[in-house]
């Protein structure tokens, strides 16, 4: 029996690795499936990310099979890289199992990244390119919104492959899915809470100029001219200071913060 029993170990132990093995590549290459109801989801869970130490990838490098087992699956909330001169390249991949077209929105909702590259599928086995970034006019942007956001569209029982590359001193990759309606609803509540956030800063600037006014103390002086630049530090910070006082200064938007 000790040939018989070291045979059956041994069959067995190829099989756990075969199914192991399995498990990792399906995984690996895990779709993230939508359907006609997907209202808001975070694609942390199905993003992969590869760094580009000296940036030089190109989008056919990065979707050819030689540089596929480069990308690590993400396992943070967020993805993270954090301070970094290299590039990162993002990739995940979108199932609709219906019988027709799906209209999504992918959200990056970081406002000071620099250079960021999206790469869409198209139908000539290539992809379409979409730049922009807090180095670009915000003018180029595709919806005038504090992140970025780009438009998808899934083809009906189809299974699609996006990249996005992204360089920056700072470079952290909160992504979402939306639908138009509830991206809408959101962007209106963060609009408005950062209307009163800042809007209350300056009246408080206000009420302080009035009071050195009256009393003729520096004290107030300095206090409204800190409050004054903790409100610009924060506006140029969360983007509305880029999108509605100087959307063409680039240099002065990245300096300005």
């Amino acid at each position: 029996t000790g040939p018989v029993e070291l045979k059956m170990r041994l069959t067995f132990s190829l099989l756990f690795l075969f199914y192991v093995l399995t498990i990792g590549a399906h995984a690996d290459n895990e779709s993230l499936i939508l359907s006609d109801n997907t209202k808001h989801l975070s694609l942390a869970p199905y993003v992969s990310l590869m760094e580009d130490k000296d940036g030089v990838f190109s989008i056919d490098e990065v979707s050819s099979k030689g540089l596929a087992k480069r990308f690590v699956r993400n396992k943070s909330n967020t993805p993270n890289p954090g301070y970094t001169e290299s590039a990162y390249w993002i990739r995940f991949s979108l199932r609709n199992p219906t019988n027709q077209n799906i209209r999504s929105y992918l959200e990056l909702d970081y406002p000071t990244l620099n250079y960021i590259d999206f790469y869409a599928p198209n139908l000539r086995g290539g992809y379409d390119k979409k730049s922009t970034g807090d180095h670009y006019p915000f003018s180029q942007r595709e919806f005038e919104n504090l992140g970025f956001i780009f438009s998808l569209n899934i083809p009906a029982q189809s299974d699609q492959i996006y990249y996005l590359r992204v360089q920056s001193t700072s470079v952290i990759l909160p992504l979402s899915l939306w639908e138009y309606k509830k991206l809408n609803r959101k962007n209106l509540i963060e609009y408005s809470l950062l209307g009163i956030y800042i809007g209350g800063l300056l009246v408080i600037a206000l009420y302080n100029f009035f009071i050195f006014l009256s009393v003729r103390e520096n004290v107030y002086l300095y206090y409204v001219l800190y409050t004054l630049g903790f409100a610009l530090a924060e506006a140029s910070l969360n983007g509305t200071a880029f999108q509605f006082l100087w959307p063409n200064q680039i240099w002065w938007a990245n300096h300005v913060i």
